[in-house]
């Protein structure tokens, strides 16, 4: 079957199953209606066309130029919930881990940090020290950050331990560069919407359909990691995809309607967020 078919049957299979017994009768017959329609011949998302899997490196410089789109859902259903975790911790030196193109640099240096960030990606950190160009950017690895033992108070890393088969590495490196008392700010794609189907889709530099994978941890592996580095957890939050949000997934090039969409992921969980803290 045509991957574009595929997809937009999945997602209005997915409303669907939302609504199976704990939805409506009009709901459910209109989202009946809307997979029967997909599913026939000669639809305009039957032609076939490939969507290839990246490594992250390739990815990321192929990423680079868009991945600050503001028709990007994740970055909103994200923001509230990390500016309301990073508020409660006093300003300081600060890490962003896998800083990117500096969204979250641009958030410290905002309520008071001093920044360092460390990204494996160069097209990355070409676009973050253009956006911050007092800030100290780094190229590294999660797995082995270039920064001192015990030399910053706060560490945030977004969006990024999702392509990492294991936590406990990146982790522990975390904590080896924070100082006793100091804090992690972790965001990542929410399990559930990675069981459901989740990868990082995006668009590279010719305009073609592209992947990067999203690995799968479920909040008792970060629990298992955080006890394997000594770290104590403080607060986990859910944010969730609101209206506004799913609405930006409106028009991406399918032909599912609005409602279908909405019924699709309005209200289910997008990031996962932790507040961990170093024993003093």
């Amino acid at each position: 079957m045509p991957r574009g078919l595929e997809l937009d049957i999945g997602l209005a299979g997915l409303a669907l199953l939302r609504n199976w017994l704990v939805g409506d009768a009009e709901t459910a017959d209109r989202l009946l209606a809307e997979v029967r329609s997909l599913a026939v011949d000669g639809h305009p998302r039957a032609a076939p066309f490939s969507v290839p899997e990246r490594e992250v490196d390739d990815a990321y410089y192929e990423w680079a130029p868009d991945y600050d789109s503001p028709r990007n859902p994740v970055f909103p259903a994200e923001a509230s919930a990390m500016l309301d975790l990073l508020r409660e911790i006093p300003h300081g030196e600060a890490l962003d881990a896998a800083c990117g193109t500096g969204r979250q640099s641009l958030l410290l240096v905002g309520l008071g940090h001093t920044v360092i960030g460390v990204d494996r990606s160069p097209a990355m950190l070409e676009i973050a020290r253009r956006e911050l160009p007092g800030t100290d950017f780094r190229e590294g690895l999660l797995q082995s950050l270039p920064v001192a033992d015990d030399s910053v108070d706060l560490v945030v890393c977004s969006l990024a331990l999702t392509h990492t088969e294991n936590l406990l590495p990146p982790i522990r490196e975390f904590a080896r560069v924070l100082r006793p008392g100091g804090w992690i700010v972790l965001s990542d794609i929410h399990p559930m919407f990675i069981a459901s189907s989740g990868q990082a889709a995006f668009r590279d530099r010719e305009g073609n359909p592209s992947f990067v994978r999203n690995h799968r941890h479920w909040a008792s592996s970060y629990f298992e990691a955080f006890q394997a580095a000594s770290l104590k957890v403080e607060r986990m939050v859910e944010a969730c995809y609101e209206r506004e949000h799913v609405g930006l997934m409106i028009g991406k090039g399918g032909p599912l309607s609005d409602f279908a969409v909405h019924a699709a992921f309005d209200g289910l969980p997008a990031v996962l967020l932790w507040s961990v803290r170093k024993p003093s």
